[in-house]
């Protein structure tokens, strides 16, 4: 009774284990090319160039367009898609070329590992019967004629422009500017404003040169000037005062 009872229990934890990993897997159904092309917003053939995560459950690629099947013609493109295998999430390796088919979902592109998305040569060609698609086997001729004809490929978006003359990053120095050095005018000094004279006034009798004050010669100092005039009016005095004495004297 007790090794029924066991094998009972064991059985269906087996069950419950199984069931849990059905339950956790992504099963994907498959679908006619025409059908996947007429239920995808845009089929186009794109090179990864970068994968972002956007949040816990979403990781975003970035994708270079060379080819468009269906949807808007747009040089790059970023597509969304879950985190989990388990949950549908489609794996992009940077720098690999796909084949993808894509939905319109809350205003952006999303994929999914059910939407019969195939990785493809590498390269800029369209799309033709026979290409390998890395395990998946190579494109069938129903796949190509469901796409149709991609028309022109897309023309790679504008290269960043070179960095300008004088950039920090190439190590050059900035071109000058203004005039050259030969040609730059000499700095002028100040003229400082002249001091207006005031014509001497003339004394009726006398020559207006009596009233003119005599100009001291070059680089004789001013206090040497005053010294040798007080000496002269001494001397003036003094002279005038023996004059004074010898006419007192006389009978």
């Amino acid at each position: 009774m007790v090794l029924r009872v066991l094998a009972v229990a064991a059985l269906i934890s087996a069950l419950l284990v199984t069931g849990a990993g059905t339950a956790c897997a992504c099963t994907c159904a498959e679908v006619p090319p025409a059908e996947a092309v007429r239920s995808s917003s845009s089929v186009f053939t794109a090179t990864v160039e970068g994968v972002r995560a956007d949040g816990p459950e979403f990781v975003g690629a970035t994708l270079r367009v060379d080819h468009v099947y269906k949807g808007d013609r747009a040089a790059k493109i970023e597509v969304f898609t879950r985190t989990n295998s388990a949950a549908c999430g489609y794996t992009f390796e940077p720098g690999v070329r796909y084949l993808l088919f894509t939905r319109t979902e809350n205003g952006r592109l999303t994929t999914m590992l059910c939407s019969g998305n195939r990785r493809v040569p590498d390269g800029t060609r369209a799309l033709r019967a026979g290409d390998d698609t890395d395990g998946m086997g190579p494109l069938s001729h129903e796949l190509i004629a469901a796409l149709g004809d991609p028309g022109p490929p897309i023309a790679p978006g504008p290269a960043s422009p070179p960095p300008a003359s004088g950039d920090p990053d190439d190590g050059t120095a900035p071109p000058a500017t203004g005039a050259p050095e030969s040609e730059v005018a000499p700095p002028v000094s100040p003229v400082s404003p002249e001091t207006p004279r005031t014509p001497p006034v003339a004394t009726p009798g006398l020559s207006p040169r009596a009233h003119q004050t005599p100009t001291p010669p070059e680089g004789v100092p001013a206090t040497v000037i005053a010294a040798a005039a007080g000496t002269a009016l001494a001397v003036a005095a003094l002279l005038a005062l023996l004059k004074a004495r010898r006419s007192r004297r006389r009978p």
